[in-house]
């Protein structure tokens, strides 16, 4: 009977989440939020900077739009790191970086 016991709470606490994985991919996925917002600010300033060297309206088009699409492919990238992030995390896999 005590057999049956510890191989039934065995098995249970392998089915269950481990805390520490899930406190760890939370840290992790903060940092790498942080990163995002990281990239998303230069790119903000790179375009301020961008527009301040502006002088006719065809330049302003040109400016808004090289950086209309940076940002598109920023948000991409960010986009597909972070879907493929958390459910690698929570099983325990690790990607080099």
């Amino acid at each position: 009977m005590e057999e049956m016991f510890t191989s039934e709470s065995e098995s249970s606490s392998n089915k269950g989440l481990d805390f520490s994985s899930v406190a760890t991919a939370g840290a992790t996925y903060q940092i790498k939020l942080f990163e995002i917002a990281q990239a998303n600010m230069q790119l903000a300033f790179e375009y301020a900077q961008a527009l301040t060297a502006v002088r006719s309206s065809g330049e302003f088009v040109s400016v808004t739009s090289e950086y209309a699409k940076k940002r598109m492919d920023m948000f991409n990238k960010h986009t597909k790191e972070l879907a493929e992030f958390l459910p690698s995390q929570l099983r325990g896999e690790t990607k080099p970086e």
